[in-house]
């Protein structure tokens, strides 16, 4: 069992237009977590990024100590602003419209890698699942890359080594096949790749979540709209990224400062409220 840690914020929800009371009191809560590798920090996320373009700036700066470190094949995963969301389907366009949403993003982070607006070249890999390679003459970005596709952005890699940072990867390790038909080579290259940042919008039992980690911080998760919808706080914090049980376990210590542990009508009136919020949120 790892002790969470505690750090104090007036972080709020990308969207939500009222500043939140954070309180200064204790960590409620711990999560179970893998031992810390040597050098892994565990350390809490400094802050909670307020809307897409701090998003990218954490985001930036995670990548640039990453490849301090040497760190030259990353992941990262963004929260993307929605466009053209329905109250049936969040992206109706599917990926193609997840890209467009994405595109201002990795512009703004290789501005911020560079540090000055600098030309950046785009070539679409596959138009159907909007993946799509940016370059610019010192830094790749790759959106979006399936199994499918992680063999030809392999090969491209090769041809010019340095940094390439994979945002919003789309493949699962059943995609590589299983038993005597996997693709050992593809697989072992996408396990490769090091997760440097992300950020996760979570809802548990009506209780919304952030969890967000930034190289070379600790896995931080976000409790929002605690006592009433007037704070919000780290509920815990992990070396490895919190599991599903792990994060129901943390939100049940909180007690009745969470919507999660309230009765089911408060909890079904809070639901209605999430979704006429919900349209207008990051």
């Amino acid at each position: 069992m790892s002790q969470a840690l505690y750090h104090a914020s007036t972080a709020k929800p990308f969207g939500v237009s009222q500043q939140r009371r954070v309180h200064s009191r204790r960590c409620v809560a711990s999560v179970v977590a893998s031992v810390s590798s040597p050098g892994e920090s565990t350390a809490p996320v400094a802050q909670l990024p307020l809307s897409a373009v701090a998003q990218v700036k954490q985001c930036a700066s995670a990548v640039s100590a990453a490849l301090g470190d040497g760190i030259v094949l990353q992941r990262v995963e963004l929260e993307l602003p929605l466009i053209g969301a329905t109250d049936l389907d969040d992206w109706p366009g599917g990926t193609r419209q997840q890209l467009v949403a994405a595109v201002p993003l990795v512009s703004q982070l290789l501005t911020e890698l560079a540090g000055s607006s600098i030309p950046v070249a785009r070539t679409n890999l596959d138009d159907s699942d909007g993946v799509a390679l940016f370059t610019t003459s010192a830094h790749r970005v790759v959106t979006f890359v399936t199994a499918d596709t992680l063999d030809q952005v392999k090969d491209l890699l090769q041809k010019d080594r340095g940094l390439c940072v994979f945002v919003n990867a789309a493949w699962k390790d059943s995609d590589f096949g299983w038993g005597p038909f996997v693709q050992r080579e593809l697989k072992d290259f996408a396990g490769s790749l090091q997760e440097t940042y992300s950020l996760r919008k979570m809802r548990i039992r009506g209780q919304q979540l952030r969890v967000v980690r930034a190289h070379p911080s600790a896995f931080t998760v976000y409790a929002m709209g605690l006592d009433g919808g007037k704070a919000d706080e780290i509920m815990c914090t992990s070396p490895t990224r919190p599991t599903y049980a792990d994060l129901e376990l943390a939100i049940n210590k909180l007690g009745k400062r969470s919507i999660a542990n309230s009765d089911l009508l408060t909890r079904a009136n809070a639901e209605l409220d999430f979704n006429k919020r919900s349209a207008n949120d990051f």
